[in-house]
């Protein structure tokens, strides 16, 4: 519980999807209770009014509950102008959906005239739309916001009051099952609004949203892909059941209703998890797929264990609406409720895709589902009964699944594996805790005797982190552990730098960790340990948009580099800068080389000479260059940011006291070299944080015409980088984007199998770049 309170993303997705299941309990407890009380005709009025409701609510509010949920985290002061701006076009929308179907009751509800004739529904019906459209949007502007727990109070509380004015209200009203579940309406609306409105900046500024920002052009694009796609989402998921009416009938219609409300508890985690994500990695896109991975894993604790229950229980839970619902749907609801966990991927890269901005891939997928439920359905059911459709939705939700793979940085099924394993150590873990063992990391000598709190951490490659804090000193530390050969020789590079860097000058300037414990657990096969000091402050990335925008934050970054490489330059040779050029690609050379890629290796030396040719003739000094400087790997003490900012001492090179703002951590990659690679590094990687997209076509469009942002080649001509070019000696910068790509490539390749030649990795960020 602890660590799930130090997750927002899981904190609010179990929050949001609690708070959908409590709504849907109380909703069936609503419908008891009316079923009970009023006559049958006084019910169907009422559900097929309610049912005409969010029919008009999901196609009026033009995707905005989405818009919300993914512009607002990002939306700084302008908060207040989309909320203000959204809202009204939502309620509009939303009573011009009213008007629109009382205009054409007659020919597409034929049934309804008489219920409504007399009632002044001219008046009140496209109020209710309008407020009820709201209600709906309100959910992605809460989940935006961060507010789940308003979310959960909101919905709650309406859902009590439904039930309370639906005991209320007199039997002989003919409305009144619909009067019951639209009376709150106006009071949980308002008060949610006022909540959000007095919580909200009181002035109008600029946006931190970076290149994906509130212009009018952008969230218009956004909206309208992603409306077109949740229509596509809520017809894969709502049109079966009519699909299902004219081929077997209301009776087995009826089987497969029930059976699929109950298989649907499930994909409510799944959906509130989606929402959390999206408010996630629409602030920092660069991590989206890594916070897509977290997300993947903390439902799968929950919904593998579910998915076993369902299978095992299917009977006895299906028994509860008759003997005939057990045998007609016990296999179905085990197929229903299996397919909740390529679910649950689908859901996540559909997340992944709305903040990263690939739009094609959103309504390519969304429309498949749909059309495979369109399409399928009849043959399924010819094929084998209601069941087929039980397998048609499983196997749906597989090729969606794969079709989503890249949106994680592992394969889901490893990523659920691990999960469970993870929580099951956690768990284990714990235990040990309660059973007061102060000392859980015997194996590391640097922490025999201590009291010690672990977490674990986000890794990378094959290397496992855990934050570990001494509960009497209160000292943070790092604990690396290698899980492969990899991350063996990643951990012993860092411990090697950190001990080097440890008579670097740079006090109060540049903070970097500090190597306590470098060990070697004799397990089978040996286990590297690494135990470092742990920097005070915030990721860089994880600023972006909560104080700082990401210009500020990559030029803060920049100058921390530039720090250490004026602290630790020394004059070279041209031979040396042509070496360096070089051994820098000699990763990406020897794997080029033994994947038997000529074609490739050929226009890499080609480019590479034409580098180096360049940088002979430069008057350049080399330094100490960190090797993979990208956002996630500076960490700013959040409480400075005004001595850190131009103009500040310590941007002018003057130590502003004891302990230095700003960080850089993960030094496995350093060594000497030229200081361009670190600064093209790092403005490459901070416009795909922003853009979303991957290394090598980011790559292959910056060299194609796609031009960088003037304060980007600011940052590039502190190490020599020109627009033409021009000057002997210095770079254009095609050039710097070239090393920026290399450096990346070069960094991320020893650290894993899954970066090797062959994978889709390769494919996408070193294939594509030398084709």
């Amino acid at each position: 519980m602890r660590a799930l309170g130090d997750d927002p993303l899981a904190r609010h997705g179990y929050v949001i999807g609690l708070s959908s299941l409590a709504t849907s309990v109380l909703g069936v407890a609503f419908w008891t209770v009316a079923a009970r009380r009023y006559g049958a005709a006084t019910v169907g009025i009422g559900a097929a009014l309610v049912a005409v409701l969010g029919l008009l609510g999901n196609f009026a509010q033009l995707g905005l509950v989405n818009g919300f949920n993914r512009y607002l985290p990002v939306a700084g002061d302008r908060a207040r102008w989309f909320l203000r701006t959204g809202g009204t076009t939502a309620a509009a929308a939303g009573g011009l959906a009213g008007v629109v179907f009382l205009l054409g009751l007659s020919r597409w509800a034929p049934d309804l005239v008489p219920a409504l004739d007399g009632t002044g529904a001219w008046w009140w019906f496209p109020a209710v739309s309008a407020c009820w459209t709201l209600f709906v949007v309100q959910h992605g502007v809460l989940a935006g916001l961060r507010r789940s727990s308003v979310l959960l109070a909101s919905n709650l509380g309406y859902a009590i009051v439904k039930l309370v004015v639906l005991l209320a209200l007199p039997v002989t009203a003919a409305l009144a099952v619909f009067w019951a579940w639209v009376a709150a309406l106006p009071i949980v609306v308002g008060t949610v609004w006022l909540v959000v409105a007095r919580s909200l900046p009181a002035t109008s500024g600029p946006t931190t949203a970076g290149p994906d920002d509130l212009s009018l052009g952008g969230v218009g694009r956004f909206l309208t892909v992603d409306h077109v796609a949740s229509l596509f989402s809520s017809a894969s998921h709502g049109l079966l059941p009519v699909l299902l009416l004219g081929h077997v009938g209301p009776a087995r219609t009826a089987y497969f209703t029930l059976t699929w409300s109950t298989a649907y508890v499930p994909y409510l985690l799944g959906r509130g998890l989606g929402m959390s994500l999206l408010t996630e990695a629409a602030a920092a896109p660069r991590n989206a797929t890594s916070l897509a991975l977290r997300s993947l894993r903390r439902g799968a604790v929950v919904l593998v264990p579910a998915a076993v229950v369902g299978v095992v229980a299917a009977p006895l839970l299906l028994s509860l609406f008759g003997p005939e619902y057990r045998t007609a749907g016990t296999t179905l609801l085990r197929l229903l409720v299996v397919a909740t966990l390529p679910g649950l991927v689908v859901t996540n890269g559909l997340a992944v895709l709305r903040a990263t901005g690939r739009y094609r891939r959103l309504l390519l997928v969304s429309a498949g589902l749909a059309v495979g439920v369109v399409g399928g359905a009849g043959p399924a059911v010819q094929q084998a009964g209601i069941t087929g459709v039980g397998c048609l939705w499983l196997g749906l939700n597989l090729v969606a699944a794969l079709a989503l793979n890249d949106t994680l940085r592992e394969s889901p099924i490893r990523a659920i594996a691990t999960s469970l394993w993870l929580h099951v150590d956690g768990q284990r873990a714990a235990r040990r805790r309660r059973r007061r063992d102060t000392d859980p990391l015997v194996p590391f000598p640097a922490l025999r005797g201590r009291a010690l709190e672990v977490e674990a951490m986000s890794g990378g490659g094959e290397v496992t982190i855990r934050s570990v804090t001494d509960r009497t000193s209160g000292a943070q530390l790092v604990v690396r552990t290698a899980t492969a050969s990899h991350g063996t020789t990643a951990i012993e590079a860092a411990a090697d730098v950190l001990t080097r860097s440890a008579s670097l000058p740079l006090d109060g300037l540049v903070a970097h960790p500090a190597i306590i414990d470098l060990t070697t657990v004799p397990t089978t096969p040996a286990t590297t340990i690494s135990v470092e000091t742990r920097l005070a402050g915030v990721r860089a990335d994880h600023l972006v948009g909560d104080g700082l925008s990401r210009r500020e934050a990559t030029e803060i970054a920049a100058r921390a580099l530039r720090h250490l490489h004026q602290r630790t330059a020394h004059p070279t040779t041209a031979p040396e800068r042509r070496r360096w050029v070089h051994d820098t690609a000699e990763p990406l050379v020897e794997a080029l080389v033994a994947s038997a890629r000529p074609a490739a290796l050929d226009r890499l030396e080609g480019t590479l000479d034409r580098i180096a040719t360049r940088l002979e003739l430069a008057d350049a000094d080399h330094a100490v260059v960190h090797g993979d400087a990208w956002l996630g790997n500076v960490v700013i003490d959040g409480t400075r940011l005004d001595e850190v900012r131009p103009g500040s001492s310590w941007w002018d090179g003057r130590p502003t006291g004891p302990d230095a703002p700003v960080g850089l951590v993960d030094w496995e990659a350093s060594s000497y070299g030229n200081p361009l690679v670190d600064l093209a590094t790092l403005v490459l990687s901070s416009r795909i944080d922003a853009l979303g997209e991957q290394l090598g076509p980011h790559v292959v469009g910056l060299r194609s015409g796609r031009q960088l942002e003037p304060w980007e080649l600011a940052i590039l001509a502190t190490a020599g980088i020109e627009e033409a070019g021009a000057t002997p000696g210095s770079l254009p910068p095609d050039d710097a984007v070239v090393l920026g790509w290399l450096g990346l490539v070069t960094a991320t390749i020893p650290t894993s199998p899954r970066y090797q030649p062959g994978t889709r990795w390769f494919a996408l960020n070193v294939d594509l770049v030398l084709r």
